[in-house]
């Protein structure tokens, strides 16, 4: 790492997830899945707003015009900030109101793609689904715990998915041309003390970059051979998700949590609390990341 961690703003977050970074305007994107907020970093004029929802927030992605498209407890909507309005687009598990959306980011050809947990975080009820410029959600698989992290490759040639209390990251062919994933295999296989891996982005060099929940780490992974490169220490052991901002791509915003929903099936460790719960931190690296891609619409 080329600088120290340091705290980018200090605003709590009960689950801080999903950061996202917007290259057009230099402005970071960041949830709170617990408190229903949306939070608008500006790293030009160093300030921070949050916007209020009225549902759990599970993801959030980039779209070409200046709205944002969510995933959230009741399914998929477009968001005009400006305004305050959220307009309804699909919800592909109307019939199960014990599940949320959760973890979800755009590939390469502007398709949304986010998974769905059980509010208990145990059952396999889960599924993953994306949405495309049809406005038609599409479901992959399911028997998904915790539908979390996700990413591909460079080429475009393999898609990387956590299913976090598997402790397992999956790698997928891909085909960017029709969204088809075929021979899944368990490219890691993150040892206890490492805690459950969450959310996760690729650098141009083709590592991944995982946060570990309750670890306290970072973990740098290599995307070919699944072994551990390296790790940044965290002062908080809930460290949820990270993603490459900055004007060269090379900071990684790191998001945690004070709580999580079930704490994955645990209830929550008081002696693991810190002053540093719930904020974002950020780091400088000693690579790039590959940029957000946006929502086709």
């Amino acid at each position: 790492m080329k600088n120290d961690l340091e705290i980018v703003f200090d605003i709590k977050a009960e689950l801080g997830e999903g950061p996202v970074w917007d290259y057009r305007k230099n402005i970071l994107y960041w949830i709170d899945i617990i408190g229903k907020k949306i939070f608008i970093y500006d790293s030009y004029k160093k300030n921070t707003i949050s916007i209020k929802l009225n549902q759990h927030i599970g993801s959030l992605a980039l779209c070409k015009t200046d709205k944002l498209l969510l995933a959230l407890q009741n399914g998929f909507y477009f968001f005009n900030k400006e305004k305050n309005i959220l307009k309804k687009i699909d919800d592909p598990e109307h019939g199960l109101p014990k599940n949320r959306f959760n973890d979800g980011k755009c590939d390469a050809s502007g398709r949304f793609w986010s998974g769905t947990t059980s509010s208990d975080e145990i059952d396999p009820v889960g599924s993953l689904y994306y949405l495309d410029d049809s406005l038609k959600s599409k479901k992959i698989f399911n028997k998904v715990i915790i539908s979390n992290g996700i990413t591909w490759s460079m080429d475009n040639k393999k898609m990387y998915y956590i299913d976090s209390p598997r402790r397992e990251v999956y790698s997928f062919d891909y085909s960017i041309n029709t969204a088809e994933i075929k021979n899944k295999k368990v490219l890691i296989k993150v040892p206890e003390k490492l805690g459950y891996p969450d959310g996760m982005t690729i650098d141009i060099g083709g590592d991944l970059w995982i946060a570990h929940w309750g670890s306290y780490f970072i973990c740098r992974w290599d995307s070919k051979k699944g072994k551990l490169i390296d790790k940044i220490k965290i002062p908080v052991k809930r460290v949820s998700c990270c993603t490459f901002g900055g004007g060269n791509l090379d900071e990684l915003y790191i998001t945690t949590a004070q709580r999580g929903f079930p704490e994955i099936g645990k209830p929550l460790d008081k002696n693991s609390v810190t002053p540093y719960d719930g904020l974002l931190f950020k780091i400088t690296t000693d690579t790039k990341g590959l940029g957000t891609y946006l929502f086709n619409s």
